[in-house]
């Protein structure tokens, strides 16, 4: 066996065990449930050319995101454990659904260095957040009876409203370009400074700090007008300090594609040509959808938050 053969071995089986081993220390993480089952992302705002670089200087992107999600009898339980109105006997069980529309306006300010850093294009990036928030849980509450073997039941709703500011993303993002090929990544993370309070049920911050870090791939052939647009991330979540739990580690991808055509209309004066686009975007979280409309006309929004993803519901 050749020294260069007997290295190539040693190094494998060394990735081998610090895989497993990342693998093993992250196990208990990624069986933590988000709190109150929302994490760091908001839904498409990764969109198309995501990787592909942009004019050097300052930059502003504003976002208007509306969405409305569902929750579960296991999620409203929790939620109005954590506020207090069920004590979380055993013996008290919950049907319930909940609603909780949501209508945010987010602003990032971008600033792209003409400089090259490691080759490629350097950008920083900061995020805030304006929104309302309502949250509606009707639930069917029953509990054993204090004077016999009998069950009670007893329907409530439950309704908070808030409107406020959310959290800061702060953002660092470098970009390379090859042709059609462009391949991007970042790190991010979430500044604990928003509106949050454990005692309500609608809450625009998520009341801790997160640090995420991940990259892309864009291939964009500006002639036939192909787009591909890939992400993926991890998500590690910090200790809240109100409640003194620890969302688990989000996993978060993001695949898409576009093809503009030129659509030639007709020859007589006064027809001029337009461009038709054929979308196709998709989050990977089921259950969570929502709409987003950038500001900038010419190029989506790239460094806002991305997809809530991996949403898990414990008790």
């Amino acid at each position: 066996m050749s020294g260069s053969t007997a290295r190539h071995r040693l190094w494998s089986k060394c990735l081998a065990g610090a895989a497993v081993g990342t693998a093993l220390a992250l196990a208990g993480e990624l069986a933590s449930a988000d709190e109150t089952g929302e994490s760091f992302w908001t839904p498409g705002s990764f969109a198309s050319l995501a990787a592909t670089p942009s004019q050097p200087g300052f930059s502003l992107t504003s976002t208007y995101y509306h969405t409305s999600t569902t929750a579960g009898s296991d999620v409203v339980r929790a939620r109005l454990i954590r506020i207090g109105r069920l004590t979380g006997e055993v013996g008290e069980n919950v049907s319930a659904i909940s609603i909780q529309p949501e209508d945010l306006a987010m602003v990032t300010p971008t600033y792209t260095f003409a400089t090259p850093v490691f080759g490629g294009q350097a950008a920083l990036a900061v995020q805030a957040t304006y929104g309302r928030k309502r949250t509606t849980d009707d639930t069917v509450i029953s509990s054993q009876s204090l004077s016999g073997p009998f069950i009670e039941s007893r329907f409530e709703t439950f309704s908070d409203t808030i409107t406020g500011f959310g959290d800061l993303a702060p953002q660092f993002s470098l970009r390379w370009n090859t042709g059609v090929h462009n391949v991007m990544t970042y790190v991010t993370g979430n500044v604990p400074v928003g509106a949050y309070n454990r005692e309500r049920l609608s809450n625009i911050g998520i009341g801790h700090g997160a640090v995420d870090a991940g990259g892309g791939y864009t291939y964009f052939n500006e002639q036939t007008g192909y787009e591909f647009s890939a992400i993926a991330g991890l998500t590690y979540n910090f200790v809240n300090p109100d409640t003194e739990y620890r969302s688990g580690v989000d996993r978060c991808s993001r695949a898409g594609r576009r093809r503009s055509r030129r659509v030639t209309g007709s020859s007589r004066p006064g027809r001029r040509r337009r461009h038709r686009s054929s979308l196709d975007y998709r989050d990977s979280p089921p259950g969570r959808s929502g709409a987003a409309w950038s500001g900038n006309a010419t190029r989506p929004n790239r460094n806002a938050r991305r997809p809530r993803c991996d949403i898990r519901y414990r008790d």
